[in-house]
């Protein structure tokens, strides 16, 4: 085992914040331990808008609680504020989620599947990589952690019923965005109607 040194869980905690923003150009990620806060600067006004509602603005580790920060362009600081309503409305977490992780190379799209009785459930999908992040584990060699991005969304953001965070595993024709730019674009509204018999 290579060097292996033991960290505190709210350490942990920012390394796999900071591995699962990495991929992304416009949110840097910076642990200010004496003030237990992960900040997120992020670049862009509405991104760090939509991060603002669906991250979790605090993790608590026993009696020790680290608090997340979204820090928009040309601002101090900005808490992070719950927004969403506990049965917001799916097509709003839909484009919430959406301007969130736009430009995030893990993440592969969102969808809305249309259910019966008006129930409507969203689909986060990431794509097929697995992220790697140092937490002291003794089980690897290296003291890394590798993870789906799916598992690591449902460790940082707000849990909110009707929201599943997967693995984009079926890649297909229909399916294959090369004609749009992975960042900054207008993403295609792809909703589903689920075929109940």
């Amino acid at each position: 085992m290579a060097n292996l040194k033991l960290i505190s869980p709210w350490r942990n905690y920012y390394h796999e914040i900071q591995a699962f923003f990495k991929e992304d150009p416009y949110v840097t990620v910076v642990f200010d331990e004496d003030n237990m806060e992960i900040k997120l600067f992020v670049q862009v006004s509405d991104k760090a808008e939509a991060l603002t509602q669906i991250l979790n603005p605090e993790k608590t580790f026993g009696e020790t609680a680290v608090k997340v920060t979204v820090i928009p362009p040309n601002t101090s600081t900005r808490d992070v504020k719950l927004m969403m309503k506990s049965m917001i409305e799916a097509e709003e977490f839909e484009r919430v989620i959406g301007t969130a992780l736009d430009c995030n190379k893990l993440f592969y799209d969102v969808r809305m599947i249309k259910g019966l009785l008006g129930f409507n459930a969203i689909y986060v999908l990431f794509n097929k990589n697995v992220v790697q992040y140092y937490n002291d584990n003794i089980g690897d060699l290296n003291g890394v952690k590798s993870i789906l991005s799916e598992d690591i969304a449902r460790d940082i953001f707000v849990s909110h019923p009707g929201v599943f965070y997967c693995t984009n595993v079926v890649e297909s024709e229909a399916d294959n965005d090369d004609n749009y730019p992975q960042c900054d674009r207008v993403r295609p509204i792809r909703t589903y109607y689920r075929n109940n018999r």
